[in-house]
């Protein structure tokens, strides 16, 4: 299963416009920091497929498999490329899930 983060482009100039109507500042992804915490609440083990992407901190080049066991966590972070492909698309991949029959 492929998963995406997928931003709405209108909703989010609405919430930018307002929030620099109050506070003089906006959001840019570009710059900022963009991070997800996995969290396998499942009673069995899974695989996690990432590529390009900081992977509990660490640099992750390629594509990697990560095993979560039942209970485990994985915080997957945007590297500096994928952070300026989703400000300028609005959509980035992030992993993919290998799910079990």
């Amino acid at each position: 299963m492929d998963v995406d983060l997928l931003l709405n482009p209108a909703r989010f100039r609405t919430i930018n416009k307002a929030i620099e109507a109050k506070y003089f500042q906006k959001f840019d992804f570009a710059r900022s920091r963009i991070a997800i915490q996995l969290k396998n609440d499942q009673l069995t083990y899974h695989d996690v497929l990432a590529s390009d992407v900081f992977a509990d901190g660490r640099p992750i080049v390629g594509l990697k498999a990560f095993g979560l066991k039942p209970g485990a966590h994985l915080k997957i972070e945007l590297s500096d490329v994928q952070r300026e492909f989703f400000s300028l698309y609005s959509h980035v991949p992030l992993f993919k899930l290998i799910l079990s029959i």
